[in-house]
């Protein structure tokens, strides 16, 4: 980075020195630039997610948000651990990181999760305890989930096992490399990746 500089040259930079560096500096300007942008804004989306690491469940607090500056943003304000999952503490948790930071709740325009009953049931989820908050707020279900649901109840309707097919076909193409040239030919004279 400071090629004629002898001093900066000797400098090297291990796991310990970088974690330091990217906790103690880099996260909190890039959080505190982060909030500034949000503040400037009118409304910005939430998205939260459990994530299981060994015995530990962490959340991301994650915002999208549009600037004219700089367009469409995908960034992450906060990322913490909870053991807890009920919708109550996951709800205190998004309205606590959003008040730390001086934002209102009625910044939030949707909210995104996966579409577990804890956060988008009928009664008593994280959704309906931030509609409560701000009634305009929207559902922004993961899509992903929606379609694997919607993949997983139409394959139980068929007739054939597709599971089979899928081997079936592998296990056809996989041991002849003259077979495998023939569906790339295939594939890209139907413009499909």
């Amino acid at each position: 980075m400071y090629s004629d500089s002898k001093i900066a040259a000797k400098l090297s930079c291990g796991r310990t020195k970088a974690a330091v560096i990217a906790r103690n500096v880099l996260a909190p300007y890039a959080q505190e630039q982060l909030v500034s942008d949000l503040k400037t804004c009118d409304y910005f989306s939430v998205s939260s997610d459990a994530s299981n690491i060994g015995n530990i469940k962490t959340y991301p607090y994650a915002v999208q948000f549009f600037s004219p500056e700089i367009g469409i943003s995908k960034k992450l304000l906060d990322f913490y651990e909870d053991p807890y999952e009920p919708s109550k503490d996951i709800f205190n948790k998004i309205k606590s990181i959003t008040e730390e930071n001086e934002l209102k709740m009625q910044q939030i325009s949707a909210y995104s999760a996966d579409n577990a009953s804890v956060n988008y049931g009928k009664h008593n989820s994280v959704y309906q305890k931030l509609y409560d908050v701000n009634n305009h707020i929207k559902k922004a279900n993961c899509n992903c989930h929606v379609i694997n649901n919607c993949v997983k109840y139409a394959l139980k309707a068929f007739s054939v096992d597709i599971e089979s097919i899928v081997i079936k076909t592998f296990n056809e193409f996989s041991s002849s490399s003259t077979k495998t040239e023939k569906l790339k030919e295939c594939f890209e004279f139907a413009s499909v990746k």
